[in-house]
């Protein structure tokens, strides 16, 4: 860990209150390769939370904390442009939920502004927004007629179809919550996903948005395993970045204050971490909430891996949000091997810690291909 990301990290920890200060004033240089980072992680709009804290807010304040006017003026311009695509995003979530419930579909909005609710208030609009995932609660057939009804002709894959609802935002229609590469436990994952307890806390959860807006969220229990099944989805899928775990870290913190009468069978985190092969995963991300974030060792929901952890945190540091920054990349003209190779070379850096994941990645995707194309359309 270099100065610099030692100082990122600092003003992470500024910016959600977990922190007063950072250990040393960053140099004009050092401002610019944090602003850097923080657009490479998704964070622009958190990290500028965290100058606030540390006085830029005020008459130039930038200054005494060793920023350009320019730095801090582009900086300041892009977190306006976040806050007010969060302000749309609620908007269409809220939307696209009363549209569906007006169709007869329940519905609930997976990650995303649902999570976002979660932050701490100075943050909530801060959080830079993505796509809208929503999972509807009919199945496949029934979720795909719909799409098709409702938007034209729909892509579509093993648990989502892509649907054309608003010009500025992407929306996935999920009829599956997630799934895995690993057939196998692809199935146990499946199975435990329709399970009656799990199933109806999916859309368990309610939260109210800065618009006064309700939106159908899932509990806090299943996000607090669900959340981290997708962020292991993505550490093999394109990449992991901070954004995403920064989501979890407000996740657990959601989590250690919903008061439950006891874990049932159902959620018991070292149970579900061993039953997906995710214990040591986990085990590196609980290393990287308490590093990174400042999360408490009584929040964490499985013993932690400093091993584990730094592995998998030169990968989130070297990825990107989402590894759209990840300059490992080789890209492919063909668009029928394109998958292929991008998945296999992304997941070689991952082979030696997580050697069933590199093995399934292209078997997953193989099945795939076959199971789209040998299904009923």
């Amino acid at each position: 860990m270099n100065k610099t990301d030692k100082l990122f990290f600092e003003l992470i920890r500024v910016a959600i209150g977990n922190a007063v200060c950072l250990s040393s004033i960053p140099s004009a240089r050092e401002w610019g390769e944090l602003f850097a980072m923080a657009k490479k992680q998704a964070l622009v709009g958190v990290c500028f939370a965290g100058l606030q804290q540390l006085g830029a807010d005020a008459d130039e304040g930038f200054a005494r904390i060793g920023m350009s006017e320019m730095l801090y003026l582009t900086w300041m311009g892009m977190t306006a442009k976040i806050q007010q695509k969060n302000q749309t995003v609620d908007e269409q979530c809220v939307a696209l939920q009363k549209r569906l419930s007006a169709d007869g579909l329940r519905s609930c909005i997976l990650k995303g502004q649902g999570v976002a609710s979660l932050y701490s208030e100075h943050l909530r609009g801060l959080r830079q927004s993505g796509d809208i995932d929503i999972y509807v609660d009919c199945g496949m057939e029934k979720a795909l007629a719909y799409a098709r009804e409702k938007f034209g002709d729909v892509e579509y894959d093993y648990i989502n179809a892509h649907v054309h609802c608003y010009e500025d935002t992407e929306v996935e229609l999920h009829w599956r919550a997630q799934a895995l590469t690993n057939v196998f436990a692809n199935r146990r994952l499946q199975r435990w996903l329709k399970s009656s307890k799990v199933h109806s806390s999916i859309l368990g959860g309610r939260v109210t948005l800065a618009n006064g807006e309700e939106l159908v969220v899932p509990s806090a229990e299943f996000n607090a395993f669900y959340i981290l099944l997708h962020c292991y989805h993505h550490m093999f899928e394109s990449g992991l970045g901070l954004r995403q775990l920064m989501d979890y870290y407000f996740v657990l913190v959601a989590y250690a204050k919903h008061e439950l009468p006891q874990i049932s069978r159902e959620y018991d985190a070292n149970a579900l971490f061993e039953k997906f092969g995710m214990k040591k995963f986990a085990s590196g991300i609980m290393w990287i909430m308490k590093e990174v974030f400042g999360l408490p060792d009584e929040m964490m929901l499985c013993e932690a891996s400093e091993k584990e952890g730094r592995f998998l945190l030169e990968e989130v540091m070297q990825n990107g949000n989402f590894g759209n920054r990840d300059e490992r990349k080789i890209k492919v003209k063909s668009k029928l091997a394109q998958p292929f190779v991008t998945r296999i070379q992304h997941n070689w850096h991952l082979a030696t810690h997580y050697p069933s994941e590199f093995f399934w990645a292209p078997v997953w995707l193989v099945y795939h291909y076959i199971w789209k194309r040998t299904r009923k359309q």
